[in-house]
């Protein structure tokens, strides 16, 4: 039965160890899905003993593929009177290894039925799936003895899958017993069961204990009698059965076997042990680890997609050479079951080292060393030089030979220095030297000898006035600290007649040029106040313009200019052009201001 399965089968690997015998159930699929990478980093070592970086690390990794599908598993043991205390012991210690081996995953669910005179469901998919729990418990699972009731068992068995299980999970049945079925002295007959069993496609195999079962009552239930009835001696070969579990569109058992060249030595730091280790005769050292899916996801003995081994180790070489092969790829290579049930193999890929004669270290071989003793990595300013054998490793932007952290003047030459006082002439505020420390350079100082930071030199003769003789000036004469001249002393009778000028100027000035403003401040306010047209005003602002220009000059002309004023005033009043309340306090100011002329004009005395 179980032909219809769409997603589900099973490998069982049974190893009886007193025989030799080994039975393999497998499953369909592609093996060239299966994908290997390899590296090695870093890729150039040092020759091993040389010092400096001479290991390699070694990765390799195995990806997965197909759909890691999950399983309702119900364990059927038999504990009828033929089985026996102790062998029941042994026959639980067996369900314990099968729970925990074969199926380590929670999410494979796993049920408990107990069958001998009565059936009993014992653990249910719906229970604690963890698997300390679960073990526990099956090593409290009591013995009844009794008849063999395989029938019912397998009623039971379609009840709970029926109940408890779904069209997501594979389902299958793993029954352990020694003796045919029967109950109440009656032969019982389990064929009819097989048309149930194959609608709900449920896989049943039988672990047929001792000489007294008769498979053809029994081989009815299965695919394969083969291969699904697994027969062994009796319950103390139990331990020696190893089931292993799989799926049908993943690989499985899969076993890497990865094989060094004799010159790559020190392999070691594994991240994963292997689990053997072997030297070749050649001198190669064989690596291999079984069953790599139990270091992956579920820890089951499948690799499925999205589950990738990974192992890493590292190694050195006492070969130098360019492009060293790694592997010996001959006897390195990843066995495992295909999905029709054979044991393949793939080879591994191949990883290539450089391994040079570096006497530095730096990871360079000495023939393209440009820095022998040094390390060539290291080139802090990107000249090409490396820092050790380079008199500038920081840089030296301006170029003068000196290294940028000690260069006093990373603008300009350091190697410069006209006055040797340690600043180079391009930073030097002085740099032809400061001899009377005043902060001017000497070729520029016009007292070189003579302190004078503000170079003061009155007379501008070139001398700073710091360091030129002093200057002595004849009778009735002074000498003037502005101009540094000798100038002649002014008399109390020289001061005497100024102020005579300056009263004549003010009587000018004061009095008469105060009321010709006034005069032009009172039209500018008429024009402002739209009493006179702008147009009319420039003629009369003209002439009293002309006056205030004439008297600041002492010139009589300015009383002419005032009477002019009057006249042209007086038309505009005339015209209209002005209102004669508005014109009258400008006319009297200007006939007060010509009574103090020395000359009256009398045809505008009125």
């Amino acid at each position: 039965m179980g032909g219809n399965l769409l997603a589900f089968s099973i490998i069982f690997s049974i190893l009886l160890i007193s025989s030799g015998l080994s039975v393999d159930y497998a499953f369909a699929g592609n093996p060239d899905e299966l994908t290997v990478t390899k590296t090695a980093t870093p890729q150039t070592i040092n020759l091993f003993g040389l010092g400096g970086v001479d290991t390699t690390t070694v990765e390799i990794q195995v990806d997965g593929f197909g759909e890691d599908s999950m399983v309702d598993v119900l364990l059927l043991m038999d504990a009828s009177g033929s089985v026996g205390s102790s062998d029941f012991d042994m026959e639980k210690t067996f369900v314990n290894d099968v729970i925990n081996s074969v199926f380590p995953d929670p999410e494979d669910r796993v049920g408990i039925i107990r069958f001998s005179t009565s059936v009993d469901t014992l653990y249910q998919f719906d229970d604690d799936q963890t698997r300390t729990t679960l073990s526990s418990f099956v090593n409290t699972i009591s013995y009844p003895g009794g008849w063999t009731d395989t029938l019912g068992a397998l009623n039971q068995a379609i009840v709970e899958f029926d109940t408890l299980s779904s069209t997501e999970k594979d389902k299958l049945i793993i029954i352990i017993t020694d003796g045919n079925p029967i109950l109440s002295g009656e032969a019982q007959d389990v064929c009819p069961l097989n048309a149930d069993l194959q609608s709900r496609d449920i896989k049943v195999v039988f672990v047929a204990v001792g000489s007294n079962i008769d498979t053809s009552k029994i081989d009815c239930l299965v695919d394969d009698p083969t291969i699904d009835i697994i027969s062994v001696a009796d319950f103390n070969n139990l331990d020696g059965v190893v089931i292993q579990f799989g799926l049908d569109n993943a690989p499985s058992n899969i076993d890497l076997i990865e094989t060094t060249q004799s010159y790559i030595i020190n392999e070691g730091s594994f991240s994963i042990p292997p689990d053997v280790t072997t030297t070749l005769v050649g001198g190669q050292t064989q690596l291999t680890w079984l069953n790599i899916g139990q270091h992956t996801g579920n820890g089951d003995i499948v690799l499925s997609q999205g589950e990738s081994f990974l192992v890493s180790f590292t190694a050195n070489s006492d070969l130098a050479g360019n492009n060293l092969d790694v592997n010996d790829l001959v006897e390195s290579e990843i066995k495992f079951i295909d999905l029709d049930g054979a044991l393949m193999s793939i080879s591994l890929p191949q990883t290539t080292i450089n391994v040079i004669i570096d006497d530095d270290g730096d990871g360079v071989p000495d023939i393209d060393d440009i820095c022998p003793g040094g390390d060539d990595n290291l080139d802090t300013d990107t000249d090409g030089t490396p820092d050790f054998c380079d008199a500038t490793p920081n840089g030296d932007d301006d170029n003068d030979g000196v290294d940028n952290p000690v260069d006093i003047c990373p603008a300009g030459d350091d190697n410069v220095d006209t006055d040797n006082d340690g600043t180079p002439d391009a930073c030097d505020l002085t740099p032809n030297g400061d001899d009377d420390n005043d902060g001017v350079d000497n070729l520029i100082d016009n007292c070189p000898d003579t302190p004078n930071t503000d170079q003061l030199d009155t007379d501008s003769d070139g001398v700073g006035d710091a360091c030129e003789s002093p200057i002595t000036c004849g009778t009735g004469t002074t000498l003037n600290t502005s101009t540094n001249q000798c100038e002649a002393d002014v008399t109390q009778s020289d001061l005497d007649a100024l102020q005579v000028i300056i009263d004549n100027l003010n009587s000018l000035i004061t009095g008469p040029g105060e009321i010709i403003n006034s005069l032009i401040l009172q039209i500018q306010t008429l024009v402002d106040g739209d009493m006179l047209d702008k147009k009319d005003s420039k003629k009369v602002l003209k002439d009293l313009d002309k006056a205030l220009k004439d008297l600041q000059k002492g010139n009589e002309k300015a009383c002419k200019d005032v009477s002019k004023f009057v006249k042209d005033a007086n038309k505009l009043v005339k015209k209209g052009d002005l209102d004669e309340t508005k014109a009258q306090p400008l006319l009297d100011d200007a006939n007060a201001l010509l009574a103090e002329c020395p000359v009256k004009d009398k045809k505008n005395k009125d």
